[in-house]
């Protein structure tokens, strides 16, 4: 006796997927999501860190440049949101990055106050005739 065959072609249910092909798309699928993710982290990194240098006093900027730099901190919320939001990722992941761009850059805004601090003393000190 042979099994019955039956036909799921017009089944309104999709057939099973194989385990294997399913799991290597789904991995393929979230190594590049991670890879993008991975460029556009280091490209708004790289633009905010851009920002933090860029030496154009507030009231010299333009309503562009204000903008920008605007555009720029909503795409970093908004990414570190969506990394947030993966179920692929680590809880926090997100958050984390956008913390440790802030800690960097509280690290640049201290060496610039420091090498500003330095630079005040010494034209102190050269204006200034020692008392004795």
């Amino acid at each position: 006796m042979k099994g019955l065959k039956i036909s799921n072609e017009s089944s309104m249910f999709a057939p099973p997927e194989k385990p294997e092909e399913s799991f290597d798309e789904k991995a393929k699928k979230v190594i590049s999501k991670v890879e993008g993710r991975k460029a556009d982290c280091a490209k708004l990194a790289s633009q905010f860190v851009g920002i933090l240098n860029d030496k154009i006093l507030s009231v010299n900027k333009s309503p562009i440049t204000k903008d920008i730099e605007k555009e720029v901190v909503g795409k970093l919320v908004a990414l570190a949101s969506e990394i947030n939001s993966d179920e692929s990722e680590d809880e926090g992941m997100g958050s984390m990055a956008v913390i440790t761009l802030l800690m960097r850059s509280i690290l640049i805004q201290r060496d610039k106050i420091n090498e500003l601090a330095y630079e005040v003393d010494k034209i102190k000190k050269s204006k200034i005739p020692h008392e004795e």
